[in-house]
């Protein structure tokens, strides 16, 4: 449909100037430039109260689905800082409009980082009554190791004329879908609207972050965590040892938008049987995240004489 090579940012492309609906976000000034539409954070606008993404979606109902039309939809990106923690790159088929208080249907193929280190394909439907939305989730795939030697991706969902949505990945994007998503979806087309597509990235970009692991190995208490905060925030540790809290330090911490893992090792600590670690983030307005993990250290013996 559009290889973005005629240097106009969205919503203008092949079909003229209203050829898109930007859904979410914005565009600057030569976005659009040798064939490249760059979707950047500044650009980016809230979707709901934790991400902040750019999506478009065309306009045109050439590009709609319908019962019986089958097509197909694909998107080409290509990521040269790769991709990082709370990041995902997102293609859409969704019945238009989206009604709140009526039934809608969606399928979407998504790439992200979730965990740390790990980049996970995943294919989901989510189909709203117009009560309750549920999230169904068809397959998912580890694509970590795949991506390791290339910073282009292009993901593709195909939808056959009995309505069957499917989902594929090229890595590379050297024009060979090499990676086909397990399982599938039929489209039951609600109400009878039609379906439109919307792609592009985004980004979780939840108050805070704040994980811990626990474990004891011979005299060594090792405590692992992984924190991040949107917003300067002090990081509090506390000891819990026979129901009595005793801090271990407090930290003031500057924004981090990446989470990072900081371990810390205690050699020499005594067996007290089980401990507990509680940690926190806080600001002037208390605690905005926290984390309780307990471990055992081994028996700890009481002698009464």
């Amino acid at each position: 449909m559009d290889e973005f090579d005629d240097d106009v940012e969205p919503p203008s492309g092949p079909d003229g100037p209203l050829t898109y609906s930007i859904l979410v976000g914005s565009f600057s000034i030569n976005a659009e430039s040798g064939g490249v539409l760059n979707m950047n954070s500044d650009d980016a606008g809230m979707l709901g109260d934790d991400e902040l993404a750019i999506s478009i979606s065309p306009l045109s109902s050439t590009y709609s689905f319908t019962p019986g039309s089958g097509g197909f939809v694909e998107a080409k990106f290509s990521f040269p800082g790769g991709i990082v923690n709370n990041s995902f790159l997102d293609l859409d088929i969704a019945s238009q409009p989206w009604e709140p208080s009526n039934p809608n249907e969606a399928v979407e193929l998504s790439i992200g980082m979730d965990t740390p280190g790990v980049i996970s394909a995943s294919f989901v439907a989510y189909v709203d009554d117009g009560l309750t939305e549920v999230e169904i989730d068809i397959d998912e795939i580890d694509i970590t190791g795949l991506l390791a030697t290339t910073t282009n991706l292009t993901v593709r969902l195909d939808i056959s004329t009995a309505n069957i949505v499917t989902a594929s990945l090229d890595i590379g994007s050297d024009g060979t879908f090499d990676l086909i998503m397990s399982g599938s979806y039929t489209l039951t087309f609600p109400g009878g609207k039609p379906y439109t597509c919307s792609f592009g990235p985004g980004m979780d970009v939840t108050a805070c972050t704040l994980n811990t692991d626990l474990s004891f190995v011979g005299d060594t208490l090792n405590m692992g965590f992984y924190l991040g905060t949107q917003e300067p925030a002090t990081w509090n540790v506390y000891l819990s040892v026979f129901d009595v809290l005793v801090p271990l330090f407090s930290i003031p911490l500057p924004a981090l938008d990446q989470p990072i893992s900081v371990p810390i090792s205690i050699p020499g600590f005594p067996d007290l049987g089980g401990i507990g670690v509680l940690t926190t983030l806080t600001t002037a307005d208390g605690i905005i995240c926290s984390d309780w993990e307990t471990v055992d250290t081994g028996q700890w013996y009481r002698m009464i004489i």
